[in-house]
């Protein structure tokens, strides 16, 4: 009666067949660990040397030959000296383009509405009212003064005033200058 309490109380109905199944794969798993262990450590063992190989190599103090030093140095003062004379040249190149009156060196780059209301004055053969400058810009008068403004102070426009006080601007020779350089006209 003691035996089939215990068998009622075992949920397992094969025991011993589970017991050996699962010594089996046991026994596998150790023997799978081991072969990975005993694969992995050569692999190991040549990734340390070969990050120890690389470690002495950068690490190591090792004689260059002056004569090396030597031809290095001339390399990079001759690299930078070429590249300083083609900077200069090529700075020289662009300052005759783009010279002004009395060899005044004009401006390189304006600002987006700059170049809108110089290319307005081109369109207009470098005369033109204030007001038609804001019409063909599509903006006020008070928003294209300032610019005009600043474009005066660059020497590029001047304002001249007519007999019906409208304020006329009109390109500089420096203006015709840069328009032309920029292949606006």
């Amino acid at each position: 009666m003691t035996h089939q309490k215990r068998a009622k109380r075992m949920s397992d109905p094969h025991p011993i067949r589970n017991g050996i199944i699962a010594s089996t794969v046991g026994g596998l798993l150790v023997y799978v660990v081991l072969w990975a262990v005993g694969v992995a450590t050569p692999v190991l063992k040549g990734i340390a040397s070969v990050a120890s190989w690389l470690w002495h190599l950068v690490t190591v103090s090792t004689a260059v030959p002056i004569s090396l030093l030597i031809v290095g140095v001339l390399y990079m003062i001759a690299v930078t000296v070429m590249a300083f004379r083609r900077e200069i040249d090529g700075l020289a190149d662009q300052s005759r383009e783009l010279s002004g009156p009395q060899g005044r060196p004009l401006v390189r780059t304006l600002t987006r509405p700059q170049q809108k209301v110089m290319r307005a004055l081109v369109t207009y053969d470098g005369s033109v009212v204030l007001d038609q400058i804001g019409n063909e810009l599509e903006t006020s008068p008070l928003r294209v003064e300032p610019v005009v403004e600043e474009l005066v102070a660059l020497g590029l426009v001047e304002f001249q005033r007519s007999v019906d006080e409208d304020s006329m601007v009109r390109l500089t020779r420096a203006g015709r200058d840069y328009a032309l350089a920029k292949r606006w006209a």
